[in-house]
């Protein structure tokens, strides 16, 4: 009864920043240039790349992890002038949800497929997760895994070709396991319409990194929440979520 309480509050907690992702991206047509787009590009190539771990272990065969996340940058970067709104004002705290599914492999590794489609904006990813090392007999023993993704988001006004590239390591603690990551992402960002009719067809590249540092807490058994401060290429994030692992 537990779980299944569990499951349907994370399909309630999904929907509210499901509803942000909707209104975030609706300044871009009026608001984006050249120059702003790559900042653009790197600021949502992170928040895209976020949650992608919680952990630093691989799942072992037959393990399966199921969950909703969020990924949020506090503000964006300052040459990105495209986070706005239809009245000017900046979009704070700009999201991306997923829901992320992964199903544990032979030989340590994990494969994991990601999206969400909402509104005007879908994303579909997927990626390899291998575990270097895995010692979770005894309590305080590490692991640490290294992964890749790729992912494709749409939107009516751009479009966006994702890559990443993490290590992640944790600590088995009882009942709160924390954990600290690095990320590299490479973003490529097509403009599809824009005000400025000499933008449409624009694209741009851009690189950033991600260092994440959060914990997971298990409030009984096979369910999980986790929480960790992130820096994306210099600005201050978070990410959040929960699911069930087994």
């Amino acid at each position: 009864m537990k779980i299944i309480r569990f499951i349907l509050l994370s399909a309630t907690v999904s929907v509210l920043p499901a509803l942000a992702l909707a209104e975030q991206f609706e300044g871009f047509k009026q608001n984006v240039t050249e120059v702003a787009l790559k900042a653009f590009a790197r600021d949502i190539g992170g928040l895209v790349g976020g949650g992608t771990f919680h952990s630093g272990s691989s799942l072992g065969f037959p393990g399966v992890d199921f969950g909703v996340h969020m990924n949020g940058q506090s503000s964006p970067s300052n040459d990105d002038v495209i986070l706005k709104d239809l009245t000017g004002k900046t979009v704070k705290n700009a999201i991306i949800p997923v829901a992320q599914g992964a199903i544990g492999l032979p030989y340590n590794i994990d494969v994991i497929m990601r999206g969400i489609s909402f509104g005007d904006t879908a994303m579909v990813g997927s990626g390899l997760r291998y575990g270097l090392f895995k010692a979770k007999l005894l309590p305080m023993t590490p692991a640490m895994s290294i992964s890749a993704f790729t992912h494709v988001l749409n939107h009516n006004y751009f479009s966006m070709t994702h890559y990443s590239a993490n290590a992640s390591f944790d600590i088995n603690v009882p009942v709160v396991s924390p954990y600290i990551g690095v990320g590299w992402d490479h973003s490529r960002i097509k403009v599809k319409d824009a005000a400025d009719l000499t933008l449409v067809g624009l694209k741009v590249k851009a690189n950033g990194t991600r260092a994440v540092a959060g914990i997971n807490f298990k409030p009984f058994p096979l369910c999980y929440v986790n929480a960790a401060y992130t820096n994306l290429h210099g600005e201050s994030g978070y990410e959040a979520g929960m699911g069930l692992k087994f």
